[in-house]
């Protein structure tokens, strides 16, 4: 039921420990179903947290930096704050069981002074829900990098896309560190993706020691398809590898009558954190940047997922500095900074009590490095609802040598009083976790 409601008047202030919505009297009929809120301005109270149908790249709810989800606006909320629309239309369903239950928490709604904006105005539009996961696996096989198991981590990635495929309904996953292409195979075969909807991406040319390590695998046909390597590259171990990114047109077609195009982007850019890291990697976030920028000017009607591990801090100023104002410009936003609820701040893919990143690099601090970015408006709103972070782990640990055949001559029960001694144990399969983002989509 799609309820119209006009909520003209100053809402009421009450005590609570949840902020959550509530208009100055009864708005409409009080019925269980999706409330359409139609806010027109009301007073300019002193403490604003700032909404845009747009978004922003990573907001915060200044005027400068607006949420583009009202839900996500309520969780920054505190109690006496207000949410200050900005005009046009947020399409967003949000269920609401009474109006009047709306701001219990004395959490404001209005308009910006002089417009009006609305909520929930979905009526007539296809919607469908689109699911999206980046996860960098660290595997290389022979090479010049630390190694555990990676054969059989390989076989249980593959399982593990398998499952997400198919009992979650993942649309497409973009992997990053699959710098053996045997192993590609391997999670290829077992995700049983057919050709046509997965892309690998090789090396520069003979002389690299690495492929690129990018593999990504679609629900949905991919096309035009293209790799690009990095112009810029820097230090000693990463010019062996073929860094770049993987671009490709995905259609996702829906029973339900949703049917929408996306241009896909997965990369790895240049790693480590010295001087000369980071400048390679600002130049490798422009030649990224324009691509993207050239694939908007060719599809105009097309949205866009850019991911895959960036190597960029997101609480550094680099992320403010750098990868910021290379995607801002496209016009692309970070899905877990807008996604209600979800805390980017305390959610890092690459973690200190990861296994492997305490056998792969000892003691590191924690950080965010994988990303999500989108784009919403070109042709449908596309809007995420959840993230998610996946710690992908296997039982019985993994368990690698440090004395020659310790593994294989100890039982289960105790290799973990060994660990660190004779033998590695990892309950993770990669030393990064998985960062899942479901989207709701409208048009």
């Amino acid at each position: 039921m799609i309820l119209a409601t006009t909520c003209d008047e100053q809402p009421v202030r009450s005590a609570g420990s949840k902020p959550s919505l509530r208009c100055s009297r009864r708005c409409g009929p009080a019925a269980v179903g999706l409330t359409l809120l139609v806010l027109t301005a009301t007073g300019a109270p002193a403490q604003q947290i700032h909404l845009h149908p747009a978004g922003s790249f990573a907001p915060d709810g200044s005027p400068e930096n607006p949420f583009q989800l009202v839900r996500a606006g309520i969780c920054k909320a505190t109690p006496g704050g207000t949410l200050v629309l900005h005009p046009g239309d947020y399409r967003e369903v949000m269920t609401v069981p009474d109006p009047n239950s709306i701001n219990q928490a004395g959490v404001t709604l209005t308009a910006l002074p002089g417009s009006s904006a609305v909520i929930g105005n979905v009526e007539g539009l296809a919607r469908t829900t689109l699911k999206v996961l980046t996860y960098n696996t660290h595997l290389f096989g022979p090479g010049v990098a630390p190694t555990f198991d990676d054969g059989r981590r390989a076989e249980l990635i593959g399982e593990i896309v398998a499952q997400t495929f198919a009992e979650e309904g993942l649309d497409v996953v973009g992997l990053t560190e699959v710098w053996d292409e045997d192993l590609a195979d391997v999670i290829m075969q077992r995700v049983g993706s057919p050709e046509a909807s997965s892309f690998y991406g090789d090396a520069i040319d003979s002389g690299s020691l690495e492929n690129s390590g990018l593999l990504l695998l679609s629900r949905h046909p991919l096309t035009n398809r293209r790799q690009v390597f990095y112009h810029d590259e820097s230090g000693f171990l990463e010019p062996l590898a073929s860094k770049g990114f993987l671009e490709a047109t995905m259609t996702v077609t829906r029973t339900d009558g949703f049917t929408g195009t996306l241009g896909i982007f997965l990369t790895h850019t240049q790693a480590d954190q010295t001087h000369d890291d980071v400048d390679t990697r600002a130049l490798q976030l422009r030649q990224l940047s324009l691509a993207i920028g050239g694939y908007q000017i060719r599809n105009p009607t097309h949205e866009i997922i850019a991911m895959g591990d960036f190597n960029v801090d997101g609480e550094s100023s680099e992320y403010q500095d750098s990868l910021r104002p290379s995607l801002d410009v496209r016009g692309l936003s970070d899905a877990v900074r807008h996604t209600p609820c979800f805390d980017a701040t305390a959610h890092a893919t690459y973690a200190a009590r990861n296994d492997l990143v305490r056998i792969f690099e000892g003691d590191e601090p924690s950080q965010r490095l994988d990303y999500v970015f989108y784009s919403s408006g070109a042709a449908f709103d596309f809007l995420p609802r959840r993230a998610a972070i996946r710690e992908y782990t296997t039982t019985p640990p993994l368990c690698r040598d440090i004395v020659a055949l310790t593994c294989a001559l100890t039982p289960l029960d105790a290799r973990v009083h060994l660990d660190g001694l004779l033998l590695h144990l990892s309950d993770d399969l990669s030393d990064h976790y998985g960062l899942m983002v479901e989207f709701d989509a409208y048009r």
